[in-house]
């Protein structure tokens, strides 16, 4: 059992003991949280739903996506590929072209800004 007041010099021992010298010189895993934290970013970055990374971490969705929502970005093309495939599979859905082009005729342009909401022009 550590004591809350040696919690500090037993993580500091362990970093030693697993990094290397280099490594202890940056910030990487300078505090137990950010363990938690960079787990939490590789399930949200990995393309697991925000719902299950929210349970899994004891967070509501809001506090996963305020906290967390920086490491999901820059993934534009993948995720334009999953919806296409999805609306591929609907039988009938008149934007089952690949590619953007059906939306785009349809007048309606990927947001910018940061949100995720498709936009009329």
């Amino acid at each position: 059992m550590v004591q809350e007041s040696g919690y500090g010099v037993v993580w500091a021992a362990a970093r030693a003991e697993v990094l290397s010298s280099d490594e202890q010189a940056t910030p990487l895993a300078k505090r137990p949280y950010d363990g938690r934290h960079a787990g939490i970013s590789l399930w949200l970055a990995s393309g697991v739903a925000p719902a299950e990374c929210a349970r899994r971490a004891g967070h509501s969705i809001a506090v996963l996506l305020r906290v967390y929502a920086k490491c999901i970005h820059g993934d534009e093309d993948h995720a334009n590929r999953l919806i296409t495939e999805r609306l591929q599979r609907r039988p009938g859905c008149p934007w089952s072209a690949p590619g953007p082009e059906p939306l785009v005729n349809a007048g309606i342009r990927a947001a910018s800004g940061g949100t995720n909401l498709a936009k009329r022009p």
